[in-house]
């Protein structure tokens, strides 16, 4: 998620474009680009640059010389100038060819360790499978094929790891997330934990609304199955720890192998803001803000937000993150993130009095060198409320985003400056219906977005295709 398994609420940046304020990089347009963002595709290993191939060679200082006695071998500056343009000449060409032969090294790897697993041959799948993780680590497509055919082979451990880190690493709103929260509840299944396996079956149902396969998956597990959550908000607090990879105390660390101990994290997790329903409308009877602060297992610093919500007879369940301040301990680059609003409100007739939560998170890269700040904002407004007396969604609905470029040092010089991709959406809610105004006609509004400006009932507007949703229970 640079992150956790649970989804964001708000909507993330797509694709923030690498922005300049150098010589000889153009801002004429005066605003950043935005490009949807793509599904995720093999990554190859970077070629190596063209000046280390060239320091294998002969050094700067080292000049080529004649042998004694042979009077026809060219010498001086010339030759040397020549002899370095055709090494820089051999080197991007080596790099051009490695490149390439990375490229099909992982599609090789990839689709042998495909055949293998339809043969059933699943430890040879594993095993090319992670041959393929060495030049592409952070795939996940392919990591969450090696968290399948781990499934299958029985490796279960294996298998969750895999598949949880292919959904931190799929991008926000990817299709392929309901396939990989699908295979997360197989998982959760076969290690008998039926109320996650519910959690993960009703999140890819969330992405792929009337899934048959996944719907039919919840029907058998049914309410006999146990999805019923801890009595208390922090019950829920032991998950969200596995998701940073951090622990609770020092005592927890100390009891772990020696080998392990370097890259356990520990992290406080509390309730920051609490909520009860006063009028006892609904199922939903309070909520809640978790907090989680402190150093996750490989490193940074992390300051996040997530929702709990608390149902009549059915306990606490995690809602999804609301925001995040987690900081990589890289100079320069951070996320904020806060909770703005969180309280049960007048929703109108239709659902009635039910939760709404306001949350946002910037995220800031600055760049000493060029003297500039990359910053990404959005923000989002979830609302919870009840479907009948036993079930019941939350739907997070996208409010702002804005990208763009600042100059870091007012009286420090800088070529461009370059402008603010940006749009902004107000609701409002009255007599079962649901107003999404823009803030600005000029905002470059996303094209899935274009539809849900303009007045809807409430049902119409909560189950809009780019309106995400997770079923209460």
């Amino acid at each position: 998620m640079l992150r956790q398994a649970m989804p964001l609420i708000l909507l993330s940046a797509a694709l923030v474009p690498a922005l300049a304020c150098d010589r000889g990089q153009s801002g004429a347009d005066g605003g950043a680009a935005r490009a949807d963002q793509p599904e995720a595709k093999a990554k190859t290993a970077p070629a190596k640059d063209v000046s280390e191939a060239v320091a294998e060679g002969a050094g700067e200082d080292e000049v080529a010389k004649p042998a004694d006695g042979d009077e026809g071998a060219a010498a001086g500056p010339a030759q040397d100038g020549k002899t370095r343009a055709a090494a820089v000449k051999a080197a991007a060409q080596a790099a051009g060819d490695e490149t390439k032969t990375s490229r099909a090294t992982f599609s090789k790897l990839l689709n042998d360790g495909r055949k293998a697993v339809k043969d059933k041959r699943y430890d040879d799948g594993i095993d090319l499978y992670r041959e393929a993780l060495t030049i592409d680590p952070a795939s996940p497509k392919l990591l969450g094929e090696l968290g399948f055919a781990a499934y299958k082979s029985g490796d279960l451990e294996l298998a969750e790891s895999s598949t949880r880190r292919a959904i931190d690493l799929a991008p926000p709103g990817s299709k392929g997330l309901g396939a990989l929260y699908y295979n997360l509840g197989l998982i959760e299944e076969a290690s008998e934990r039926p109320a996650a396996a519910r959690a993960a079956y009703e999140r890819s149902l969330a992405v792929r609304p009337g899934n048959d396969i996944v719907a039919s998956k919840l029907a058998k597990l049914g309410d006999g199955l146990g999805h019923k959550g801890p009595g208390d908000a922090t019950g829920l607090c032991a998950a969200l720890r596995r998701e940073w990879d951090c622990y609770a105390s020092t005592e927890e660390i100390e009891a772990l192998p020696a080998d392990e101990q370097d890259y356990a994290g520990q992290c406080d997790c509390s309730v920051s803001q609490r909520a009860k329903e006063g009028t006892g409308k609904s199922f939903i009877r309070a909520a809640a803000v978790l907090t989680l602060e402190g150093t996750p297992g490989y490193g940074g610093m992390l300051d996040e937000d997530y929702l709990a919500v608390e149902t009549a007879g059915e306990g606490w369940q995690m809602v999804g993150q609301l925001s995040s301040g987690y900081s990589p301990g890289i100079m320069g680059i951070s996320n904020m993130g806060e909770v703005e609003g969180f309280e049960f409100v007048e929703l109108g007739d239709a659902p009635g009095e039910e939760l709404r939560v306001v949350a946002s998170t910037s995220e800031l890269d600055s760049n000493m060198g060029i003297n500039t700040l990359d910053y990404v904002d959005y923000g989002g407004m979830m609302v919870c409320y009840a479907i009948s007396d036993e079930a019941g969604v939350c739907a997070s609905f996208p409010t702002l985003f804005a990208a763009g470029t600042d100059i870091l040092l007012v009286d420090e010089p800088c070529d461009e400056q370059l402008g603010e991709d940006r749009w902004e959406l107000d609701l409002s809610f009255a007599d079962g219906e649901v107003v999404v105004a823009r803030k600005s006609p000029d905002d470059d509004l996303p094209k899935e977005l274009v539809d849900l400006v303009g007045t809807h009932s409430f049902a119409e507007a909560v189950n809009y295709p780019a309106i995400e949703r997770t079923p209460l229970h």
